[in-house]
């Protein structure tokens, strides 16, 4: 089980009924409670899944493809914040528009409803940002549709 999901688990046995009712929809709660497990435990195993699922190959898009990017402004919420005072709730940003206080996020998706968000860096995005945060999720033989952005 070396290199696996499964690998360091306490409860091997219980896997396959975690996968039943994940696939069924039951929230974690529900799984925690049917399955006599800690709600971390099945918060961790949950990911543990989905970055398996992941870094196989789960997550490429195809057919019309259709990407944007977003922006949002940067949270430092549980962190110490040194260089800048602290924002209260719905205080605007000393800069209006795109700007390096802003995390640019790449959404990306495919006519069959497959979704990917990406983060790819502050402010303007760049190409070469933008490659690397869903060049390898898009196949050759798709066909991306953006606005008119150079980038």
């Amino acid at each position: 089980m070396t290199n696996t999901p499964f690998s360091g688990s306490r409860y091997p046995e219980k896997w396959v009924k975690y996968f039943e009712l994940m696939v069924d929809g039951y929230t974690l709660p529900k799984i925690a409670e049917r399955l006599y497990i800690h709600i971390s435990t099945v918060f961790y195993w949950r990911h543990k899944i989905l970055n398996a699922l992941r870094t196989h190959g789960f997550n490429l898009l195809e057919g019309i493809v259709e990407s944007n990017e977003t922006f949002f402004r940067e949270s430092y919420k549980g962190c110490d914040v040194t260089h800048r005072e602290p924002k209260k709730r719905a205080t605007k940003d000393e800069k209006r528009g795109v700007s390096a206080l802003k995390i640019a996020v790449v959404v990306t998706q495919d006519r069959n409803g497959n979704i990917i968000a990406r983060k790819a860096g502050n402010g303007r995005v760049k190409e070469e940002e933008i490659d690397a945060a869903i060049g390898g999720l898009i196949p050759k033989s798709a066909v991306l549709c953006t606005d008119t952005a150079k980038n």
